[in-house]
């Protein structure tokens, strides 16, 4: 469950979690605040590893009226070329919203985009995370 409003940019260096590869995203990510108001923020590291590797925080960013609070992602499917990745939006532990991205490992691109740009880039560094844990990744500058 990460931060609906965090857009993870790069693989953060620092051992901010004891177990960075059970995050949500599949590892820990530096990135910017796209909350309004705060679009293009940096997070200090206390932010990244309490608050948007996590969601569900108490973030002072977080806008009061919101959609969801958290962004979860899962393989549905790995067959035939094609990875399948499920995302869910939850508002108040309940499902909002819910869908599913389709990615090709030939020719290594998205079928189509996530309508959110920092659910896309959340969506694409799950699918990183989990290409690595398989020994597959590729380049990270991958089509997004």
């Amino acid at each position: 469950m990460a931060c609906p409003f965090f857009y993870p940019i790069v693989r953060h260096d620092a051992e901010l979690w004891p177990f960075r590869r059970r995050l949500p995203l599949g590892d820990g990510y530096n990135g910017q605040c796209m909350a309004p108001g705060s679009e293009g923020s940096q997070p200090d590291d206390a932010a990244l590893r309490e608050c948007c590797n996590l969601g569900y925080s108490c973030c002072p960013r977080l806008p009061e009226q919101r959609e969801s609070d958290a962004v979860h992602f899962s393989v549905a499917s790995d067959r035939d070329g094609v990875i399948s990745l499920h995302w869910v939006m939850v508002k108040d532990h309940a499902a909002a919203a819910f869908g599913r991205l389709h990615f090709e490992r030939a020719p290594f691109t998205w079928r189509e985009l996530h309508p959110n740009p920092a659910v896309q880039r959340m969506a694409h560094c799950y699918l990183e995370s989990y290409l690595s844990k398989r020994g597959e990744l590729r380049d990270s500058g991958a089509s997004q």
